[in-house]
């Protein structure tokens, strides 16, 4: 008998532990959890419809005008910049991807700087496949100025994306970088921006762009002062 009662103890307290497990969302135990589900299936929705809102929208602006354009980049930038959902965030930052303008280029640029790392994991993602000038010279603050290997990372492999002499510049940062990483990702990016192959050999890249440019090649090395944007 002493041992049937402590099953049934320890079956009770594994259905109290396991109010917050998979359990509860059978939405049998109590009614606060039944609660706590409709709530969750509530924000789930409203996120997953506010997602495919903004890209009809996009959708629509890209078979208008440019000023329809404009219009869809300031309530992605709204959303981008103000709401409280991070996952809103997020898609409205990779929606503005797809809007080469005026109003696009301009929030990303301002996000670029913004203090959550995944925000600016975004915004390299969406200047990536932005064919916009702007998108390489702020590619170019990140490469030097942010704390973040993986955003500078990043940044590093989407120059790639940009054949022409200024990326050559940019990434002429990302060559004397610290980080050894950094360095062969801005080989592999001179590869495709500059068409010519040297393999991973960091010196001879040094050597191309010093000549390339006119100038010697400089970066974030181990005396550069720290730099601005947090973590």
């Amino acid at each position: 008998m002493k041992r049937i009662r402590y099953l049934v103890l320890a079956l009770g307290l594994c259905l109290v532990g396991c109010a917050e497990g998979p359990l509860w969302r059978m939405g049998q135990l109590t009614p606060w959890a039944r609660e706590k589900w409709a709530a969750e299936e509530a924000i789930a929705n409203t996120t997953f419809k506010t997602k495919r809102e903004m890209t009809e929208m996009v959708d629509r602006a890209l078979r208008g005008s440019a000023n329809e354009r404009e219009q869809a980049a300031r309530e992605l930038s709204a959303k981008a910049t103000q709401s409280p959902v991070l996952l809103t965030r997020l898609q409205a930052i990779r929606m503005l991807g797809r809007l080469d303008c005026e109003t696009s280029c301009q929030t990303l640029a301002t996000l670029s700087r913004d203090p959550n790392t995944d925000i600016r994991l975004a915004v390299i993602q969406s200047w990536e496949k932005m064919p916009s000038a702007a998108a390489v010279p702020a590619l170019q603050e990140l490469i030097g100025n942010d704390t973040n290997v993986d955003v500078r990372l990043a940044a590093t492999r989407a120059l790639g994306q940009f054949p022409g002499e200024q990326s050559v510049r940019a990434l002429n940062v990302a060559l004397t970088d610290r980080d050894p990483a950094i360095q062969l990702r801005a080989t592999e990016s001179l590869e495709k921006v500059a068409g010519k192959s040297l393999g991973r050999n960091v010196k001879a890249w040094q050597e191309y762009v010093a000549q390339t440019i006119g100038e010697p090649t400089q970066g974030r090395t181990a005396q550069t002062p720290s730099p601005t944007i947090p973590r």
